[in-house]
């Protein structure tokens, strides 16, 4: 009996495909002036003074701060240690346009302010024992 549930049940998941993926998706890639109208669109709805990480179709990537906006060019001022000229970058030459990360402090801010929490707690139990035990 146990014999002909199990084959039952390995013939089930065999002939329905179970735990398989059948669904298959039809992409279909833009053409270029599709791409660039929808670059455009996307350039033209992020506001001024975001980070932005820019792609050419030389495959440079520019990253830096948005200053301004033309229907045919956006102005980054690009990031750096060293103060760098505004680049225009002409919507046709760009590939890609997307909003950059922020970053929100890292691991050593958040074992700083770890450390600083215990050190604290530490010295007010500290401070509490020493009040009960020194209390007339």
């Amino acid at each position: 009996m146990k014999r002909l549930m199990a084959v039952a049940l390995s013939l089930s998941m065999c002939l329905t495909g179970c735990a398989m993926n059948t669904r298959t998706t039809n992409t279909h890639a833009l053409d270029r002036a599709a791409e660039r109208q929808a670059i455009s669109d996307y350039a033209g709805q992020m506001h001024l003074g975001t980070r932005v990480r820019a792609t050419l179709d030389d495959n440079r990537v520019v990253k830096g701060t948005l200053v301004k906006k033309t229907p045919d060019a956006i102005v980054v001022q690009p990031q750096g240690r060293i103060a760098e000229p505004l680049m225009e970058l002409r919507l046709t030459e760009l590939r890609a346009v997307e909003l950059e990360p922020t970053k929100s402090g890292g691991t050593g801010k958040a074992i700083a302010v770890g450390a600083a929490v215990g050190a604290g707690v530490s010295l007010g139990v500290l401070m509490l024992i020493a009040t009960v035990f020194w209390s007339d």
